[in-house]
């Protein structure tokens, strides 16, 4: 456990990814940016902890998250039941890997 009683993040539990989502939801909020119904690119996404939060507290209607290895999704699933984010990864939530350049998507006005 770390200070105020907050578990010690591991191979159980998501580092910290709550906090962070909702640093940025609050910091596009006070510019007045809503990320509810949006398309949302995250290059450099890592565990998808963040965008886990992201989706379920502002339901994007879609959410790609880019990243060199693959997202270990079943491990973000059990986070999500383990700390009552979600039953199931949000169907709006997907994820990639991209090499150094290029990403593997089709780049237009959709993100």
């Amino acid at each position: 456990m770390v200070g105020g009683g907050q578990p010690t993040p591991g191979a159980d539990e998501p580092p910290g990814g709550d906090a962070a989502a909702s640093e940025i939801i609050t910091f596009l909020g006070e510019d007045g940016i809503s990320l509810t119904g949006r398309e949302i690119a995250d290059v450099g996404c890592g565990d998808g902890v963040v965008d886990l939060g992201i989706c379920h507290r502002t339901q994007p209607s879609h959410l790609v998250g880019f990243h060199l290895e693959l997202t270990d999704s079943p491990q973000l699933l059990r986070w999500s039941r383990r700390f009552r984010v979600g039953g199931n990864l949000a169907e709006t939530l997907e994820f990639r890997t991209a090499t150094v350049t290029p990403l593997a998507a089709d780049i237009d006005a959709s993100f």
